[in-house]
């Protein structure tokens, strides 16, 4: 597990109470979802090579030509190499404390409604560009980006993503950061039947450790995670043959069995016929 920004920036002496940080990353190598624990927000901009986000309930694929606000939360990445055989991105780091007495934020604001979410993929367009490039300059010239400048830079950016996306992004920023448990649990079951991620991975998601996963799953569903996601694919397959026509050898391997038979036994286990009868009825 990689602790972020933690295991990226060394902090000097006297300094744990910053409010910001800026990170170039560069990595040499491709990283396969690689289990990312994030202990701040993050703007995330892409140079070179693409990244590949799974989280709570949801994944998405970021190219550079987009960039990746995220949540403190545990996910994991994805990283692709670019053209020049690198992955290389600049990261923005800043804690909730660094915007909640933003006057353009107004954090009593419920009026409305914006579906939480687990991360923002927003636009790269002119702006946020030239922004970017503002803060590469500084890097390359040398400037010393000391707290102030990037603390004012940050105020910069939300002041002009709140203007141009609006209640979305105050409305992420200002969302609840530590969902109960048993909510996490239900959203990664749900969201994450068709993923074939393994329970190490799901109680990663869920911000918990294996054997607490599993003890509050069967509080939840009465069922261990293996016995409810192996459910939840037979009825998945079961629907698809009677409701599009599929054959069983169309189907086993979509509900993440490796050969016929075995996915023929589950199959009559669970409804108490094999799946050659299902097209028959």
């Amino acid at each position: 597990m990689i602790s972020i920004p933690e295991q990226l920036i060394t902090l000097p002496d006297g300094t744990q109470g910053i409010k910001a940080m800026i990170s170039y990353y560069e990595s040499p190598g491709k990283m396969e979802r690689g289990k990312v624990a994030l202990s701040t927000f993050l703007f995330s901009f892409i140079l070179s090579g693409n990244k590949k986000i799974q989280h709570l309930r949801d994944f998405t694929n970021v190219s550079p030509d987009e960039f990746l606000l995220l949540k403190p939360s545990h996910c994991l990445m994805t990283e692709r190499m670019g053209r020049d055989e690198t992955y290389r991105a600049l990261l923005f780091f800043f804690q909730a404390e660094s915007f909640i007495d933003l006057d353009f934020i107004n954090v009593n604001d419920s009026s409305s409604q914006v579906p939480d979410q687990d991360f923002l993929v927003l636009p790269r367009d002119a702006y946020v560009t030239n922004f970017l490039q503002s803060i590469l300059y500084l890097r390359r010239s040398g400037v010393k980006l000391v707290n102030d400048i990037i603390l004012i830079k940050l105020q910069e950016l939300l002041r002009y993503l709140i203007i141009r996306h609006g209640e979305v992004v105050a409305a992420f920023l200002l969302s609840n950061l530590h969902s109960r448990p048993e909510q996490r649990i239900r959203r990664v079951a749900e969201q994450h039947v068709d993923q074939k991620l393994n329970i190490e991975e799901l109680a990663f998601l869920s911000q918990m450790s294996v054997s607490t996963f599993n003890r509050k799953f069967k509080e939840i569903f009465g069922v261990s995670p293996s016995k409810w996601f192996l459910k939840q694919r037979l009825l998945k397959a079961r629907q698809h043959m009677l409701q599009l026509g599929k054959y069983p050898s169309d189907v086993f391997s979509e509900a993440g069995f490796e050969n016929f038979s075995s996915f023929s036994q589950a199959f009559k286990k669970e409804f108490g016929e094999l799946p050659s009868q299902v097209l028959k009825d």
